[in-house]
């Protein structure tokens, strides 16, 4: 007998769940960037190139702050604001790539691309974080996000295989 687990529909969220989130998104991007700040020298040996391990590590530093904008980014969408989604998105992208072209043209080389996702990274939390109006409680209750579980493995194994699925190719 198969179990139908009703979800609460994604605008009956609270703060406190928003909250939990925000600590569970942030402590597993944490984790995650230390796992590859420590696979980093390993990677670089087997592709004998030294010089990538402070690249991998630098880039794996923004991986928590990819992490703490999840809430933010749901509270933007599920308040319809597209638009401002797409120009902030527009303007990051922009104002990076021109970051990276004036820091490649001054001779930093691979750093360049290290320079431009900080500045991306950066912008976002910069602008994401007021629009949202999203302030964190230091408040963690697992319980809350149990239900949502599920789906948020499903979706990480969709887009694990979507991103196989172009990478492979490759």
């Amino acid at each position: 007998v198969s179990r139908v687990v009703h979800l609460p529909y994604a605008y009956d969220s609270s703060r406190e769940l928003e909250s939990t989130i925000f600590w569970f998104s942030l402590g597993m991007s944490l984790g995650l960037a230390l796992i590859v700040s420590l696979l980093a020298w390993p990677f670089a040996t087997l592709f004998s190139e030294p010089r990538l391990t402070p690249v991998i590590i630098a880039l794996s530093v923004l991986l928590p702050i990819g992490g703490s904008l999840a809430v933010p980014n749901a509270v933007i969408s599920r308040e319809g604001k597209f638009t401002l989604f797409a120009i902030g998105d527009v303007i990051d992208g922009v104002s990076s790539s021109l970051v990276a072209i004036v820091a490649a043209l001054a001779g930093a080389g691979a750093w360049s691309l290290v320079i431009q996702q900080w500045v991306l990274w950066i912008a976002k939390v910069g602008w994401l974080f007021p629009v949202s109006r999203f302030r964190p409680l230091f408040s963690c209750q697992p319980r809350l996000v149990v239900p949502y579980l599920g789906f948020g493995l499903n979706a990480v194994g969709a887009n694990l295989a979507d991103f196989a699925n172009k990478s492979f190719p490759t």
